[in-house]
C-alpha cells in the first residue's frame, strides 16, 4: 500500500526543515528528532559564485565557476501517462566540448551529450537561490541558438518544476499538443571546484576558522592568556590553555655567552648569560654584560662589579614535583658533572 498524500507531504517538509518524520498529527516544530540530507564532497559547490553572471552568449563563463549553456530536453519513457511525457532529462549539447572554452571540457562530466543525472552531482545547473540571475529559462520548438524557440513563463498553466541537482525536468499538465513539450533549457552550470578537489588540494579556505573548532581543543572553557600554550589534558582528553612547561620564565643563551675550562682546569667566564635560570629553589635572573671578556685589560674587580650590576634572585615559579636534587660540581678531572643531593 502506497503512503497517503498527508504523510508524502508531511515526510518532504519535516525534511526540509531538518526534523524525522513519526506522527502524521505532529506539525515539523513538534517534532523531537532532527534530521539531515546526506551529501558527498564529490557533489558540494566548493568557490564563490557570482550574483551577477554574464549570459550575453552561450558558453559565457563568469569567475571560472559558471558558464551559461543551452541544454537538450529528452522525454523520459517512464514519465509518459495517457500517452503524455511529463518528465524530461537535461543533457549538454553534442558539440559542447568544441564549443565551450571550460578548461574541464573533454573530462569529468563535462562531454558532449552529458546527462546531469547520470553524473551523480558532479554536474548540476546552479538554483536561483544564488540569484534570481540563474533562474532557468525554458524553450520549446527551437534549436541550439540561443533563446531559439517559444519560451514557456514560469507561471504557465503546465505548471513546471526545475530539478536543479540532477536536472529533471517536470510538468504537471502537459500540452495536447506533443510539439509543445520542452526542448531546450538555458541555464548556469557550476565548472568550479567540489569540496573534495579543493580539499584534496589543501586549498581549502581557513582564514575565518579557529584552532578552538577542533574537536580535542578547548579554548573556550578557560580562555588562554599571554605566552601560554595548548597543553594535553589526559582528564578530559583535550588540548587545553597552559603556563609554558609550569617552570616559569623561558630561559635563552648564545655562545658569547658560555663559561668554559681552560686546558689547566680552571674555569672562566666568556661572557654573561642572558635569560632566567630557574633552579627550582631560586631563579637567577641575567642579563648579558658589556665586558669583552677576551680583552687583557679586564680585572677580577670588573668582572665581580659587571655581575653585581646585572644579577637578580627571585623565588622560583616551578612546581614541587618539577624540582630536581640534583646539583653540578667539577670532578677530579676538572670535568662539571651531575650529582644527587645526599
Amino acid at each position: 500500500m502506497a503512503l497517503s498524500s498527508t504523510s508524502k507531504e508531511n515526510i518532504s517538509l519535516k525534511k526540509l526543515v531538518g526534523k524525522a518524520h513519526t506522527s502524521n498529527g505532529l506539525e515539523a516544530f513538534n517534532e523531537s528528532k532532527t534530521s539531515g540530507l546526506s551529501l558527498s564532497t564529490s557533489s558540494i559547490f566548493a568557490e564563490t559564485i557570482s550574483t551577477s553572471p554574464t549570459s550575453t552568449n552561450l558558453y559565457d563563463i563568469t569567475g571560472n565557476t559558471v558558464e551559461y549553456v543551452r541544454l537538450v530536453a529528452t522525454p523520459l519513457a517512464e514519465s509518459q501517462v495517457n500517452g503524455k511525457y511529463h518528465g524530461f532529462k537535461l543533457s549538454l549539447p553534442a558539440d559542447y566540448e568544441a564549443s565551450s572554452s571550460n578548461g574541464k571540457a573533454g573530462t569529468i562530466s563535462f562531454l558532449d551529450s552529458q546527462d546531469l543525472n547520470t553524473s551523480i552531482g558532479k554536474l548540476q545547473l546552479v538554483p536561483p537561490s544564488f540569484s534570481d540571475s540563474y533562474e532557468a529559462k525554458v524553450y520549446y520548438g527551437g534549436d541550439g541558438t540561443k533563446g531559439n524557440g517559444t519560451r514557456i513563463p514560469l507561471l504557465d498553466e503546465r505548471s513546471w518544476y526545475l530539478d536543479y541537482f540532477n536536472g529533471i525536468l517536470f510538468q504537471e499538465t502537459p500540452p495536447d499538443n506533443a510539439n509543445q513539450n520542452p526542448s531546450h533549457v538555458e541555464a548556469y552550470i557550476y565548472i568550479g571546484n567540489m569540496a573534495s578537489t579543493q580539499i584534496a588540494n589543501g586549498s581549502v579556505d581557513l582564514s575565518q576558522s579557529s584552532i578552538g573548532d577542533l574537536s580535542d581543543v578547548d579554548i573556550t572553557t578557560n580562555a588562554p592568556t599571554n605566552n601560554q600554550i595548548l597543553k594535553w589534558d589526559a582528564a578530559n582528553s583535550k588540548f587545553i590553555p597552559g603556563d609554558d612547561g609550569g617552570n616559569g620564565a623561558a630561559f635563552s643563551a648564545d655562545t658569547s655567552t658560555l663559561w668554559a675550562l681552560d686546558d689547566d682546569g680552571n674555569l672562566f667566564p666568556h661572557g654573561i648569560i642572558d635569560g632566567t635560570l630557574d633552579t627550582g629553589m631560586f631563579a637567577i635572573n641575567l642579563s648579558a654584560g658589556s665586558l669583552d671578556y677576551t680583552n687583557l685589560d679586564v680585572t677580577l674587580y670588573d668582572i665581580l662589579e659587571e655581575l653585581s650590576n646585572i644579577n637578580a634572585y627571585t623565588p622560583s615559579t616551578k612546581d614541587a614535583a618539577d624540582i630536581s636534587d640534583t646539583y653540578w660540581e667539577f670532578d677530579d678531572d676538572g670535568n662539571i658533572v651531575p650529582k644527587a643531593a645526599a
